[in-house]
C-alpha cells in the first residue's frame, strides 16, 4: 500500500496534501480554487454555514447509511488520519471475504476513499453511493 511521503523544501517541511475527489472537482472547475481549498483559516468559504448545503450533505449521509444497510456484516472505517485509515483498510483486505465502508487506499499519490468496497476472494467491487434530487430521464 503506497503512502504519500511528506515533502520538504529547504528546511521547511510541508504538510501532506492528497488529491481527493472533492478537491479534483474543485480544481477542474477552477485551478485557483484548488490552491485556496483547505486553507479555511486564511481564506474563508462563502459555503461555510450555508443551511441549504448543510441539508444536502445530511441527505447524502442518510443515503450512505441506507446503502450500508444492504451489507449488514460490513465494517466501517471511522474517519481519522489518512495513515490510520490506510492501515485499517489494508488489514481488513487480508480477509478472503469482507465488506468495508469508507475503505481507503492511495494510487499514484492520490488518496482514495470508497463508499463501499466488497471483496469476495479475488473479486473486488467498488461501490460509490450517490443521491440526486431529480430524475435525469424526465423530458
Amino acid at each position: 500500500m503506497e503512502i504519500v511521503k511528506q515533502l520538504s523544501i529547504g528546511n521547511k517541511e510541508m504538510k501532506k496534501r492528497y488529491l481527493t475527489k472533492s478537491l479534483f472537482k474543485i480544481g477542474a472547475e477552477c485551478p485557483s480554487k484548488l490552491y485556496y481549498a483547505k486553507k479555511e483559516n486564511e481564506y474563508p468559504s462563502k459555503k461555510d454555514g450555508n443551511e441549504f448545503l448543510e441539508a444536502l450533505a445530511e441527505g447524502g449521509i442518510q443515503v450512505g447509511a441506507l446503502a450500508q444497510a444492504y451489507y449488514p456484516n460490513g465494517v466501517e472505517i471511522m474517519f481519522s488520519s489518512h495513515e490510520i485509515m490506510l492501515e485499517k483498510t489494508a488489514e481488513l483486505l487480508k480477509r478472503d471475504k469482507v465488506t468495508i465502508f469508507e475503505a481507503a487506499f492511495t494510487f499514484e499519490g492520490h488518496f482514495v476513499l470508497v463508499d463501499i468496497l466488497h471483496k469476495d476472494g479475488n473479486k473486488v467491487d467498488l461501490i460509490e453511493v450517490k443521491s440526486k434530487s431529480a430524475n435525469g430521464l424526465e423530458e
